[in-house]
């Protein structure tokens, strides 16, 4: 497992550091499902936006080592419960089916290349 975060011994600043990997992971997935930003923080509920939030938030605590709870606030004040439903949701749906591993693997794949890009 990749983790994009650097180790930082303020916790101020890694915090900060953390809010804004977060916020890049939500753009590039919202950019892949078309959706706007909005929506990764927002209320909707239909599938295609819980889906495409339960792998950003998924991709938000396998990438960043953030707590449920950082990744919960992260998305719109959501309590770190929804956090651990997106995380098994996403890797329950990857059991089952082939097209949605394939996926969140390829946005894993983006996302590790954002951040590549911006540290470089």
């Amino acid at each position: 497992m990749t983790r994009i975060s650097r180790m930082n011994t303020n916790s101020k600043t890694r915090g900060a550091e953390m809010l804004a990997e977060i916020e890049r992971i939500q753009k590039v997935v919202s950019a892949h499902f078309g959706k706007d930003i909005a929506v990764m923080r927002g209320t909707v509920r239909t599938a295609d936006a819980a889906w495409a939030r339960h792998i950003a938030m998924f991709l938000a605590i396998e990438l960043t080592g953030a707590t449920l709870q950082v990744v919960a606030k992260a998305f719109g004040k959501r309590d770190h419960g929804t956090s651990r439903h997106a995380l098994r949701a996403v890797k329950d749906r990857c059991d089952v089916y082939p097209e949605d591993l394939a996926t969140v693997r390829f946005l894993r794949g983006q996302v590790e290349d954002a951040f590549t890009k911006e540290a470089a």
